[in-house]
């Protein structure tokens, strides 16, 4: 499975990668029944491995030994307004972005999201935008230095693969409820969107998630 683009990706002494992709998708969760106005985003994009040797001065010893790299960019903790959705359509993610800096004074108290590679390394400063090229496909920009001193740069189409709907409070997720659909329906066209319940879970630790795919994928 690949994925049309490409990450450029430096850590220590190791030259810079310009790594293939192997996936990258964006998936949209929100909740209904508690006070939010917001949607977390998750942009994932994952790249081909690969065998790289390099020498590290401080551990001159490995420098004949490969190390398997494969970066993976990921936005876990990134939120957008629901009021800055584009439209209820697979355009809904049109023009949306961030400019984080963790030592800027009105920096967000958690990072947005990380790179991994053998350990998460959480974005120091990042920017990232993603511009609609039509039928749910994203051009996805995205460069920066994380806590760890590493560089990446993306460049990527990702899919708009779905839309994730959950009760707020797990006592009122154990089963399917109308509340949940009526929240996703005000935020996205069920006419663009196809939903289905999906159980997760099992016994006492059972829930249901509301997850809508664009209706041609569905198909």
């Amino acid at each position: 499975m690949t994925a049309e683009g490409t990450f450029r990706f430096q850590m220590g002494a190791m030259p810079e990668q310009t790594m293939p992709l192997s996936h990258a998708g964006i998936v949209l969760f929100g909740q209904s029944g508690v006070q939010s106005d917001l949607l977390s985003v998750n942009v994932d994009v994952h790249t081909e491995p690969r065998m790289v040797a390099w020498l590290d001065p401080e551990y001159p010893e490995f420098a004949d030994e490969a190390h398997r790299i494969a970066p993976s960019f990921y936005t876990e903790w990134l939120d957008m307004p629901r009021a800055a959705l584009a439209g209820r359509g697979l355009n809904a993610m049109d023009g949306f972005g961030f400019d984080y800096d963790a030592d800027a004074p009105d920096a967000p108290p958690e990072s947005p999201g990380a790179i991994y590679q053998d350990d998460h390394a959480l974005f120091r400063r990042a920017t990232m935008q993603l511009r609609h090229r039509g039928n749910g496909l994203y051009d996805v920009r995205a460069e920066g230095v994380t806590a760890f001193d590493w560089t990446f740069s993306l460049d990527a189409i990702a899919p708009l693969e779905r839309v994730v709907f959950r009760a707020g409070r797990m006592e009122d997720a154990r089963a399917p409820m109308d509340a949940v659909v009526e929240e996703f329906e005000r935020h996205f066209d069920p006419a663009v969107f196809e939903g289905a319940w999906v159980q997760r879970g099992s016994g006492a630790n059972t829930w249901y998630d509301f997850i809508a795919v664009a209706r041609a994928a569905a198909r």
